[in-house]
């Protein structure tokens, strides 16, 4: 998070951090813990300027640890019908080794959303190949 050093309302210089512990899941995903900063101004007594503390436990480390989990559930459900990772990447004409790549780490948000669908709508893998 980059440190505030002023209220940006007031330009008040008497700030406190309030810290929160706090979970957030994406579809599919675990739910994950990470401690949400919340700054308020001591001159106004106005808050809410949100940070986020630490690399480890950031909302978005949170949430790419989350998505990361939420791959590898969303393809062993897949693999589970019976639909194979080649095939879907020759249905769908993904680049090859580009679901493992995912599972790796190396996804798009668009990636997931389309994962996702998938997931959600499994036919649309079969009617996609008529």
């Amino acid at each position: 998070m980059k440190d505030i050093t002023s209220c940006p309302l007031c330009g008040g210089k008497d700030l406190i951090s309030l810290f929160k512990d706090s979970t957030i899941s994406v579809p599919y995903g675990p739910k994950i813990n990470y401690i949400q900063e919340t700054v308020v101004c001591l001159k106004c007594k106005r808050g809410g300027f949100a940070g986020f503390v630490g690399d480890e436990t950031s909302l978005e480390a949170a949430i790419k640890q989350s998505t990361k989990f939420s791959i590898t559930v969303m393809l062993n459900k897949l693999f589970e019908e019976g639909y194979r990772e080649i095939y879907i990447e020759r249905i769908f004409r993904l680049p090859f080794g580009c679901l493992s790549k995912w599972q790796d780490g190396e996804y798009t948000p668009e990636g997931v959303a389309f994962l996702k669908l998938l997931c959600d709508n499994p036919t649309l893998i079969t009617r996609s190949d008529a």
